[in-house]
């Protein structure tokens, strides 16, 4: 079983921060990642308030030489400037465990209660210990594009979206809370 190459990082707003925070993530990551939720962004003009966190695997290549797992969901700053939030971790050539997943994706959807930027950041290193888990599997990274899904809690239903590359126009308004799901992979 592999694991992940270092403890999760993250980016984006949040609401006990004053503008943008970021740990832990390369270069390679941040710069099209970021472009790319820069473009989420411009294509809704409000998120919902209780959007749901949409967990991700990103294809070596997309964001860097590494694959990428992680989760997102829509956030907003202290004083209400909006961008998404995402905690991620590059990946060895393996899967990762879904118990990671769901619990950063369930972390981003308790950001809003944190008191500040440092206990967010030990509560988002303490995921390491989650990351692989040696009884399940899930399978490798995409070998390109990148896949995308929900869970079915907190009264949404699950989907699974597939896209050619880092998210686009057509899947803004879905992963940033303002719009139903694909019920069909979307290329």
């Amino acid at each position: 079983m592999t694991s992940l190459h270092a403890h999760p990082g993250f980016h984006g707003k949040l609401p006990c921060a004053g503008d943008f925070v970021l740990r832990r993530l390369p270069t390679a990551f941040v710069e099209p990642w970021d472009t790319a939720m820069q473009h989420l962004q411009r294509q809704v003009r409000a998120q919902a308030p209780a959007a749901q966190a949409w967990n991700f695997v990103l294809a070596p290549g997309l964001c860097g030489a590494c694959a990428w797992a992680g989760a997102l969901v829509a956030s907003r700053d202290r004083v209400g400037r909006r961008f998404p939030l995402t905690i991620a971790a590059a990946l060895p050539l393996g899967a990762c465990h879904p118990h990671w997943l769901g619990a950063a994706a369930a972390l981003l959807e308790s950001a809003a209660a944190m008191d500040d930027v440092d206990s967010f950041d030990r509560a988002c290193q303490a995921l390491a210990a989650t990351a692989m888990a040696p009884t399940a599997q899930w399978p490798p990274p995409p070998r390109a594009g990148a896949l995308w899904w929900s869970s079915r809690d907190h009264g949404h239903s699950g989907v699974w979206v597939a896209t050619d590359g880092l998210p686009g126009p057509q899947q803004a308004a879905m992963l940033l809370g303002q719009g139903e799901a694909a019920s069909e992979p979307v290329r």
